[in-house]
């Protein structure tokens, strides 16, 4: 194993004035050196070239494409074209200084990408974001052969596509009756049954089950409704006679309150209302505001309302 230091730490472009630093660290006990080749002419990389193999220092070259201009991967053919002339240059280049090895990124040019970026692709196609780079992992393990695609393992399918056809018009525009089953409505154990007579082929409950939901068929239950309602008159009850059950329970709860505040009332000891009123200052305050309102409209229960929130207030001492 060979290990060599970069120049890159102490400039892009290796003149004379840079030549001390290689032979500092050839004394240290460095094998090689990487020098960038970024610019100049073949002739200035030939003479660090033997400046290099008299030290004894294997070189290793590193390039880019430093613009959109020079872009191998860019749109225009222009840019393509110029990014073939700077490729040609490097290696011109790589060889007069003896490099072995030329590293990069020579993709594109430096600090730009072609296309999207994975997520934004993943949502103008449709696909879970995950999806887009298990693709991009593939192509990096196998290349573009590992993205063809393949025949889907497992076994085959045992129905035709026609078959499967069938089997979609037959439910949802016919009725089992007409096939001589013993139900009207389709269930899977009847679709098993149709589907042997008429393909010979057997398929398991949870088959039919995994058919008809590929299909877009899912089990539906019954919706248990009255036959003889009639919905003018539901929704005459709703309107008229709900509402004042609704009212007769709150009246029959305040009543009730009023009572049990009758019954502390009437104890041998101090019973203590603290809490009572906290629970009940809000609600009281609201209600009284509601049926003030009411009976302003003339609301024939307004008045009747008012005196009784009027007693909880004075038996809460609010």
């Amino acid at each position: 194993m060979k290990i060599g230091f970069s120049l890159l730490l102490w400039t892009a472009n290796v003149q004379s004035e840079h030549w001390p630093i290689p032979e500092d660290i050839k004394r240290v006990g460095y094998d090689g050196v990487e020098i960038p080749v970024f610019e100049g002419a073949p002739a200035q990389y030939a003479e660090l070239g033997r400046r290099l193999e008299s030290l004894g220092l294997e070189p290793t070259g590193t390039a880019v494409f430093p613009s959109l201009d020079m872009n191998p991967i860019g749109a225009a053919s222009e840019q393509r074209a110029a990014a073939l002339k700077h490729i040609d240059w490097i290696i011109e280049c790589s060889a007069a200084l003896g490099a072995k090895v030329l590293g990069g990124p020579l993709h594109s040019t430096l600090g730009h990408f072609s296309g999207e970026a994975p997520t934004a692709v993943a949502r103008r196609m449709g696909l879970y974001t995950n999806r887009i780079f298990i693709f991009l992992a593939a192509y990096r393990s196998g290349g573009w052969q590992a993205l063809r695609a393949r025949k889907a393992m497992g076994r085959p399918k045992r129905l035709e596509g026609k078959q499967i056809q069938w089997i979609y018009q037959t439910v949802t525009s016919k009725n089992p009756l007409q096939f001589k089953l013993p139900f009207a409505l389709w269930t899977r154990a009847q679709i098993r049954t149709l589907i042997a007579r008429r393909f010979g082929v057997t398929l398991s409950l949870v088959s039919v089950g995994r058919l008809l939901a590929q299909l877009g068929l899912t089990c539906q239950k019954p919706l248990f409704r009255a036959y003889q309602q009639d919905r003018s008159l539901v929704e005459r009850w709703l309107e008229e006679e709900s509402p004042k059950i609704r009212a007769q329970a709150k009246r029959e709860k305040a009543e009730r309150l009023k009572q049990l505040l009758e019954l502390a009332a009437a104890m041998p000891f101090r019973v203590e209302l603290w809490e009572a009123q906290t629970v009940a200052y809000e609600p009281l305050a609201k209600s009284e505001e509601r049926w003030r309102a009411e009976k302003e409209r003339g609301h024939p229960e307004g008045q009747r309302w008012l005196d009784l929130l009027a007693a909880l207030r004075d038996k809460l001492k609010l």
